[in-house]
């Protein structure tokens, strides 16, 4: 009886260091991890770490079904995918399994970060799918800001309600009060389109450019 005792409380020692989930190949870390048997639900508080096949996360605090085909994380999260460049800063995130993936919603995006394309952006809310390792997509709403570089390496500032980051085609598409800004021009239009490989933006809709020509400004 007691060697039992002592084996199960050795047990529960090892689970509230860490957890292996059978689906999507995921472990979960954390200094406390609290089951509850009526939900099926784990709960993770302090130095919240998991490891997957396709991602990486970290965050303060985290909640995960039992065969970890969900997962929240909450406070300071970091999520990163395992084959594409990309990193998410956000204060709330939910990782659930789907049909052909892995479904990732970020809220209070501090910084969504392409890191070969040094093409950094946030938002209020993000939504993408990760597929083997690589965000296929990933869709930005609200206040969406991004920062990166002209076709000539200079920095440019894009602003608007909403972007689609395709990585087939890679581009970003910006839509919705759109605004792009050089050091030498405003560029307002409905929508711009990013390309990732050489730079280039191209604007349609509603096009307005004013250049910064010291004192005097052209609209055209």
């Amino acid at each position: 009886m007691r060697k039992r005792t002592v084996l199960l409380a050795i047990i529960f020692l090892m689970f509230l260091a860490t957890c292996v989930f059978s689906k999507g190949a995921m472990e979960l870390f954390a200094d406390k991890l609290l089951y509850n048997p009526e939900d099926g639900t784990i709960t993770a508080e302090g130095n919240v770490n998991v490891k997957g096949d396709d991602m990486f996360a970290e965050a303060k605090r985290g909640k995960a079904s039992a065969d970890g085909s969900k997962m929240e994380l909450e406070e300071k999260v970091i999520i990163k995918s395992v084959k594409d460049p990309m990193l998410i800063e956000c204060q709330r995130a939910e990782a659930v399994l789907v049909k052909g993936g892995r479904e990732i919603t970020c809220l209070k995006v501090k910084r969504f970060l392409h890191e070969t394309k040094g093409v950094t952006m946030k938002a209020e809310k993000v939504i993408g799918l990760l597929k083997e390792g690589v965000f296929d997509y990933i869709k930005a709403f609200g206040n969406v800001e991004a920062n990166m570089k002209d076709k000539n390496g200079k920095p440019i500032k894009v602003t608007s309600q909403s972007a689609y980051y395709d990585s087939k085609e890679g581009t970003v598409l910006f839509k919705g009060q759109a605004v792009a800004v050089t050091e030498d021009r405003i560029v307002e239009a409905q929508e711009f389109t990013y390309y990732l490989a050489d730079g280039k933006i191209k604007a349609e809709g509603s096009t307005k450019v004013i250049f910064n020509l010291g004192n005097q400004e052209k609209t055209e």
